[in-house]
């Protein structure tokens, strides 16, 4: 009797050793199936971001702002700043033009072909910013025209650098690869001056004339 009392507290000993190591095991296998999770997981996620950040993995979008050869001094012109060559639409931009403020100022920055169009001067960086508020955009497009003025020495000459902070496409993501095209204004001789005439002196000129054609008049009618 004693014997088979002992026999089933042995085996009730087993049955809880095996019991707890298949709890083991189930707990290892759960944790296997996480890991396996979470590593699915993170490749999903990295392949998202992939896919973000290489909205456009074909050729660059290209951000350009052309060249003046010759801006007399103490003139004005004007020069688009263009976006092409973007495969995706566009919905917004940020960017800098970078120049020497001794050699040209810019007086206005306008136009282009977004519905929003802000900027701000620091020295010499023009810092511009375009967005839609409905559809995106396609290009080529015109994101601004700057107007620059001569102010410097004819002979110098000032680079026209852009810098991309942001090209984004309707939701959000950005748009890559990027190029640039830079410009350049170089300043050239001022115009002739146009002499200003005197108004009175202009007056007088005129009456003088005048009045040689009465008296020649005259002299012809006593012949």
């Amino acid at each position: 009797m004693v014997g088979k009392v002992s026999c089933r507290i042995g085996d009730k000993i087993m049955l809880k050793k095996i019991r707890g190591e298949k709890k083991k095991m189930s707990e290892k296998g759960k944790h296997k199936d996480g890991k396996r999770v979470a590593v699915v997981g993170l490749m999903a996620l990295a392949l998202l971001v992939l896919t973000a950040t290489t909205a456009n993995c074909g050729s660059p979008v290209i951000v350009s702002i052309g060249n003046i050869p010759d801006l007399p001094q103490g003139t004005e012109a004007t020069i688009p700043v263009m976006i092409t060559n973007s495969v995706q639409p566009v919905s917004s931009a940020r960017i800098s033009l970078l120049y020497d403020p001794t050699v040209v100022e810019i007086t206005k920055v306008e136009g282009g072909d977004f519905d929003e169009l802000s900027f701000n001067l620091d020295g010499g960086e023009a810092q511009i910013i375009g967005y839609q508020f409905g559809g995106s955009l396609y290009t080529p497009i015109t994101f601004a025209d700057v107007t620059v003025r001569a102010i410097g020495n004819p002979g110098e000459t000032t680079p026209l650098n852009i810098k991309i902070h942001e090209i984004n496409m309707g939701t959000g993501s950005p748009i890559y690869p990027r190029s640039v095209s830079n410009g350049s204004v170089t300043i050239t001789a001022p115009p002739p001056a146009v002499p200003e005439f005197n108004i009175v002196g202009v007056s007088v000129l005129t009456g003088i004339l005048s009045l040689f054609l009465v008296i020649s008049r005259s002299g012809k009618r006593e012949k």
